[in-house]
């Protein structure tokens, strides 16, 4: 799979965020500043903003994805 893992999260104000990181060093890459309604309105949005350059494959956890690169 590819080497960054997309997590949809609630945050401590109920609001749902996104966040990118590195498969193997756990560290952050990429955070949405925005936050979302719900859980299904973060993941749209993950699959809107990086479905182009990404197939984003569930790993089994809740709302976390690897992103492989469309290459």
């Amino acid at each position: 799979m590819g080497n960054k893992i997309a997590r949809v999260g609630k945050g401590a104000d109920g609001k749902w965020y996104i966040t990118i990181r590195n498969k193997f060093n756990r560290k952050i890459v990429a955070d949405g500043a925005e936050g979302y309604a719900t859980k299904g309105t973060a993941t749209r949005a993950l699959r809107t903003n990086f479905g182009d350059g990404y197939y984003l494959v569930e790993t089994g956890v809740s709302g976390e994805f690897y992103m492989q690169p469309k290459v």
